[in-house]
C-alpha cells in the first residue's frame, strides 16, 4: 500500500462536501465530488481504521443531517433511539465505501469503476425497499433541482441518477490511480463523460421540445379525457386545469387535545374552498391533517363536503384526522365528486409504524374523471418510488398529494416528491401543512410554490397543471436498472472472491 502524503486532506474536504450532498443543506455539487474524497482516502489507508473512520464521518454527517429532521418522537427509545438510528443510517451509508475498498484490490481496468455505483444503487433499493422511511439518503435527492438530469428518472427511476453521480467517483478514482495519464485512462473518461453529457442533452431535448405548455399551446384548455395519454416524451395536445389547495389559516399538531376552534378552523377550509372554487378551481385540495375531528364527526364532515363539491362542481379532496381514546391515530383523505358523491376514502399507507397511524390496504386511491385519471397519496407515501409506481401503472395523469412536514424538512421533503412526478409522468400537487407547497408537471417543473413558513395569512396555492400526463418507461418496467445493477453487483463480488487483492 503506497502511502498519500495528502490522504487527511482528503478526508477533511471529503467530510465537508459530504455535509452539504444531502439533509438539511443541500449543494448539488457537493453531492458528486464528496465520494471522489472519501473513496480516495479510505483507499490509501489500511483497511480497518480506514473503514472505522468513514463509518465515524458518516455517522457525525448523519446526525447533523437529521438532528430535528427526525423527530425524537418518531422513534422507540427517544433522544437515545434517535441518536442509535442515525448512526445506523450512517453505517449502512458507509457500507458502498467497504465493498469499493475491498474489491478495487481484486479488480482491474476501467471494470473496476463500477464497482462503487453498483455498491451504492444496491444499498438504495434496499433502503427504499426495506427502510421505514422510504428513499431518504439517496444519493438522487440532491439533484432534484437539475432538470435535464431528473429526466433520467423516467426511464431508471431515481436509481439511474444516483449511478451516475457514484460512477463519478469510480471513474475519478481509477484514473487517480493511475496518474491520470491520458494514454491509459483517456478511452475510459470519455466513454463516461460522454455517457453523463449524452444524459443531460437528451433531458435538456426533452425539456426543451417535449413540454406540455408548448404542445398545450395555451394555458387554458378544453381537451377532453378521451385524448389518449402520450407515450414516454411525446405528451399529447393538453390543455390545464386549475387547481387550488389550502394549508388553513390557524391550524395544530397532530397529539395536541381537541380544541374548541378546530370547528371554526373548518369553517374557514370551507369558506376558502367555495371562494377558490368561485374564482375558477375545478379542484380544491386539503392539506394533510387539516380537519381534525373526533372520529364520530366525520360523517357529518363527509356530508358538508359533498354538498360544498355538488354546489360548487368542484372536485374536493379533504383530510380528516382523528385520534381514538386508546387506539391509532386515523389519517385519511377523502374524494368528493361534483356529483357529491365519494370518489376515494384513502388511508396513508407508509411509515405508520414511525407515527403510530391505522395503515391503508396498500393501493394508492384512483378515479377517472374528465379532467384526467386522479390519484392520491398522503404526504410520507411519496417516499416510496415502488409504491407510488402504481399511479404510473395505472395512467395516472395527476396526483393530489395532501401533506404536514415541519421545518427541518421544508423544503427538503417536497423536493423528494418531485421525482416521482417525472418517474410516473404525471403532473403532482403536494400540498404541505407546515412546510413547502408545490406543484410540478410531468418534467418536474415548478408549476407554483408555497412555504407555510414564508405565508403569514392565506395559505393558498393555485396551480394550471397539464390535464394529461405521459407513458414513462420506469412506470411501465418498474425497477428493472436496479435489479441490473443488483445483479452486477453480485456478480462483481463473486468475481472479486475468485481473484486474489493486488494492492491494500
Amino acid at each position: 500500500m503506497k502511502k498519500d502524503p495528502l490522504r487527511y486532506l482528503w478526508l477533511i474536504i471529503a467530510a465537508v462536501l459530504l455535509l452539504f450532498s444531502q439533509g438539511k443543506w443541500i449543494i448539488p455539487m457537493a453531492a458528486w465530488l464528496a465520494p471522489v474524497f472519501l473513496i480516495r482516502f479510505l483507499r490509501s489507508q489500511p483497511a480497518f481504521w480506514g473503514l472505522v473512520i468513514g463509518a465515524v464521518v458518516h455517522g457525525v454527517v448523519f446526525f447533523l443531517w437529521y438532528d430535528g429532521v427526525i423527530p425524537t418522537s418518531f422513534v422507540p427509545g427517544g433522544r437515545v433511539g434517535q441518536v442509535g438510528f442515525v448512526a445506523v443510517l450512517g453505517l449502512a451509508a458507509n457500507l458502498p465505501y467497504i465493498v469499493d475498498r475491498w474489491l478495487c484490490g481484486r479488480l482491474t481496468g476501467f471494470a473496476s469503476t463500477f464497482v462503487f455505483p453498483l455498491a451504492q444503487v444496491t444499498l438504495e433499493y434496499l433502503n427504499a425497499t426495506l427502510n421505514p422511511m422510504g428513499g431518504w439518503g439517496s444519493f438522487a435527492v440532491s439533484q432534484t433541482d437539475n432538470l435535464p438530469l431528473l429526466q433520467v428518472a423516467a426511464v431508471t427511476g431515481m436509481y439511474g441518477i444516483s449511478f451516475l453521480v457514484a460512477w463519478l467517483a469510480g471513474v475519478s478514482n481509477w484514473a487517480w490511480e493511475l496518474e491520470m495519464e491520458w494514454r491509459r485512462v483517456g478511452r475510459g473518461v470519455l466513454v463516461s463523460a460522454s455517457v453523463i453529457t449524452l444524459v443531460l442533452l437528451g433531458g435538456g431535448l426533452r425539456l426543451a421540445l417535449f413540454s406540455p405548455l408548448l404542445m398545450a399551446g395555451r394555458m387554458e384548455g378544453s381537451v377532453g379525457r378521451q385524448a389518449p395519454r402520450g407515450p414516454a416524451f411525446f405528451p399529447p395536445q393538453s390543455g390545464t386545469v386549475r387547481v387550488a389547495s389550502l394549508s388553513g389559516f390557524d391550524y395544530r399538531y397532530e397529539g395536541e387535545p381537541f380544541a374548541g376552534d378546530d370547528a371554526k378552523h373548518i369553517d374557514d377550509l370551507f369558506a376558502a374552498t367555495v371562494r377558490e372554487a368561485r374564482a375558477g378551481a375545478a379542484i380544491v385540495v386539503w392539506a394533510e391533517a387539516s380537519a381534525m375531528i373526533e372520529q364520530q364527526a366525520e360523517p357529518a364532515l363527509v356530508r358538508r363536503a359533498a354538498q360544498v363539491a355538488k354546489e360548487e362542481s368542484i372536485y374536493l379532496l379533504i383530510s380528516p384526522y382523528a385520534e381514538p381514546a386508546g387506539e391509532k391515530a386515523i389519517n385519511k383523505s377523502i374524494l368528493l365528486t361534483p356529483d357529491g358523491e365519494v370518489a376515494w376514502e384513502y388511508w396513508k399507507n407508509n411509515a405508520n409504524l414511525l407515527e403510530g397511524t391505522v395503515r391503508g390496504d396498500g393501493k394508492v386511491a384512483l378515479a377517472d374523471t374528465p379532467l384526467g385519471r386522479l390519484a392520491s397519496s398522503i404526504c410520507w407515501d411519496l417516499d416510496f418510488p415502488a409504491y407510488v409506481r402504481q399511479a404510473g401503472q395505472a395512467g395516472a395523469d395527476i396526483m393530489l398529494v395532501p401533506a404536514a412536514d415541519w421545518r427541518q424538512i421544508d423544503p427538503l421533503h417536497t423536493q423528494m416528491a418531485r421525482m416521482r412526478a417525472v418517474e410516473n409522468g404525471m403532473s403532482l400537487v403536494r400540498h404541505t401543512r407546515a412546510g413547502l407547497s408545490a406543484a410540478y408537471d410531468y418534467l418536474g417543473r415548478p408549476v407554483a410554490v408555497m412555504d407555510d413558513f414564508l405565508t403569514t395569512d392565506d395559505r393558498t396555492m393555485v396551480a394550471q397543471v397539464p390535464r394529461h400526463g405521459v407513458v414513462t418507461p420506469y412506470a411501465v418496467l418498474g425497477d428493472v436498472f436496479a435489479w441490473m445493477a443488483v445483479a452486477s453487483f453480485l456478480g462483481f463480488t463473486a468475481a472479486g472472491l475468485l481473484q486474489k487483492s493486488r494492492r491494500y
